[in-house]
């Protein structure tokens, strides 16, 4: 901890000392300081702790709601006001999720009754599967013609060069 304490003494009593008078002034300057920092912790402490139990307080009610909210009766109507079946949330949900991913698709995935081959979720699956073997066939073909014209151009340019050198007589002509 590192103080900086100034002293302004305005008047020492008769049978006082300035010594005495710079040791009462310290003491009260140097509590007064750590009564500031203690506090000033102490109060940084206290707003954590609370901004801590209300995060955990407003998230317990929000958590709450939700749940009832989703566990909450209502009564599912057609367009004519006519009683489908009562229901809550979460069960509504779920069935609408699993028909969708039931409902049959045609062949670009479209809804449809007339011409549909697959369930919706059969159709993403086939679809990923063949983008994905597409791409790793095409990536695959490219690098392996790129490896057979490299090693075509490397292997002419080294039978060729063979065949120029023994034409031209160049092996008699280093012999000599």
């Amino acid at each position: 901890m590192k103080f900086n304490i100034e002293l302004e003494i305005d008047w020492i009593e008769e049978d006082g000392s300035i010594e005495e008078q710079v040791k009462e002034d310290l003491k009260s300057q140097i509590i007064s300081k750590i009564d500031k920092k203690i506090t000033s912790e102490v109060n940084a402490e206290i707003d954590k702790s609370i901004i801590s139990k209300m995060d955990t307080k407003i998230q317990s009610i929000c958590d709450d709601i939700v749940e009832n909210f989703m566990h909450k009766q209502f009564t599912k109507t057609d367009r004519y006001g006519d009683i489908i079946e009562t229901t809550t949330l979460e069960n509504y949900l779920k069935d609408t999720f699993e028909s969708y991913w039931d409902e049959m698709v045609d062949s670009s995935g479209g809804k449809s009754s007339y011409n549909a081959k697959k369930k919706r979720v059969e159709w993403i699956i086939d679809e990923k599967i063949m983008k994905q073997s597409q791409d790793f066939s095409k990536s695959l073909i490219k690098d392996t013609e790129k490896k057979i014209k490299d090693y075509m151009a490397i292997e002419m340019k080294e039978r060729i060069g063979e065949k120029f050198f023994a034409e031209l007589g160049f092996s008699k002509m280093l012999e000599k």
